[in-house]
C-alpha cells in the first residue's frame, strides 16, 4: 500500500468531517503508478503518457495526490524547470471526472502552489493544457495564471508564486485560501 506523509492541506468537503487532503506521495512505487494511470484513463480516452514515461516523471518529480480516505480523487506531477531552476513545471494534473466542478481543482492547485512557494522556494508554476479544455483554461485564468500563448493546440500558463508565500512569522498572511467547495 502507498503510504503518504501527513496531510499538507485538508478541507471538510461536505461539512460532515469527510476531509479531502492534498499530500505528497512518499512511496512512488508501482501501486501509485497504477492508480495514476487508472485515473488518467478515467479522464481521457488514451493515457496522457505511456507507462515508462509516467514512471520516469513519478520517479524524478514531486507527486501530489488528492485523496479522501483511501480513495484517489486527483494526482499531479511537478518537476523543476531545466532552464530556470526557480520555476516548477506541472506536467500532469487531473481530477476524477466524478468530482469535477466541485472546487477540488482549485483547492488542489492552491495547495500545491503554497507548498512549492514555501517549502521549495519556487517563484513560478508553469503548465500547458489543451486549448479546447475550456474548463481548465477558465480555472487557470480565474486563479491568476497568465497566458503565455498557444502552440500546437496547447495553451501555456504561468502563475507567480510570490503571492502564495507565507510571511516569515509563519502566519498564512494574505495567501489565497479555498473559500468553498460544493459537490456536483
Amino acid at each position: 500500500m502507498t503510504r503518504l506523509p501527513p496531510p499538507t492541506k485538508c478541507v471538510d468537503l461536505f461539512g460532515d468531517a469527510s476531509t479531502v487532503c492534498v499530500q505528497r506521495a512518499e512511496h512512488k512505487g508501482e501501486e501509485l503508478l497504477d492508480l495514476m494511470l487508472d485515473l488518467d484513463l478515467q479522464m481521457f480516452a488514451e493515457p496522457s503518457y505511456p507507462r515508462p514515461t509516467l514512471s520516469a516523471l513519478v520517479r524524478f518529480g514531486e507527486v501530489f495526490v488528492l485523496k479522501q480516505a483511501d480513495e484517489l480523487w486527483g494526482a499531479a506531477v511537478v518537476l523543476r524547470h531545466m532552464r530556470r531552476p526557480q520555476a516548477a513545471v506541472m506536467l500532469s494534473i487531473g481530477i476524477h471526472p466524478g468530482w469535477r466542478g466541485a472546487g477540488l481543482g482549485r483547492f488542489f492547485i492552491e495547495s500545491i502552489a503554497m507548498q512549492l512557494a514555501n517549502e521549495q522556494d519556487f517563484d513560478e508554476l508553469v503548465l500547458e493544457v489543451a486549448e479546447d479544455n475550456w474548463r481548465a483554461n477558465k480555472l487557470y485564468a480565474s486563479m491568476g495564471f497568465v497566458g503565455l500563448g498557444s502552440q500546437n493546440g496547447k495553451r501555456s500558463w504561468s502563475l507567480d508564486l510570490s503571492r502564495w508565500m507565507r510571511p516569515d512569522d509563519g502566519a498564512d498572511g494574505d495567501a489565497p485560501v479555498l473559500r468553498e467547495l460544493s459537490a456536483s
